[in-house]
């Protein structure tokens, strides 16, 4: 049988299924993504205790043995990609960007942020702002001229909302021949 890493080229992209992000309430998330950018709840909140119970043991080996309790939810993006909401009761998060700390934790790995499309960036952003969260960049043009424009954000529960006028596809092909 022939292993993943004998071909050279992988001959289609894997489609990004879903974003997990790590919310300090999940309700109030849920609530939040719904009314802000439009997301609909697939399944959820689904309680768990590491361990017990069939999803409990998966939770268990998935997430490691410090993860004991918390909730799960999955919310739909409106194009077959999913929002994973995670509340973890035990241990308790703490926000990765503090309120009075402007820089990003560039230097830490996992999920930096992830990108909503909305042609109405400056409506968009001032609905997060108007619904708890806040913009923490302008609203800047890829290239001058060219239309494309895009907008960091966040959520009231520290994540990195970014917004696209267009879709990552159009946008970076097109960038992507007038660089050439």
């Amino acid at each position: 049988m022939a292993q993943a890493s004998d071909k050279a080229v992988v001959e289609q992209p894997r489609p990004i299924t879903h974003v997990g992000v790590t919310v300090t309430d999940i309700d109030a998330a849920i609530d939040w993504y719904r009314r802000v950018l439009g997301f609909q709840l697939l399944h959820g909140p689904v309680d768990y205790t590491a361990g017990e119970g069939y999803f409990g043991r998966l939770v268990a080996d998935m997430l490691g043995p410090k993860v004991v309790r918390g909730r799960i939810a999955m919310l739909d993006a409106g194009n077959s990609v999913g929002l994973e909401l995670f509340e973890f009761s035990e241990p308790k998060p703490d926000r990765r960007v503090p309120e009075e700390n402007q820089e990003f934790y560039l230097h830490k790995t996992g999920t930096f942020h992830f990108c909503v499309v909305d042609p109405d960036i400056e409506g968009l952003a001032r609905r997060i702002v108007e619904a708890g969260g806040r913009q923490r960049s302008a609203v800047w043009e890829f290239a001058p001229g060219v239309g494309f424009y895009v907008c960091y954000c966040e959520d009231p529960f520290g994540n990195i909302v970014e917004i696209y006028s267009h879709g990552t596809a159009h946008i970076w092909s097109t960038l992507a021949q007038m660089s050439k």
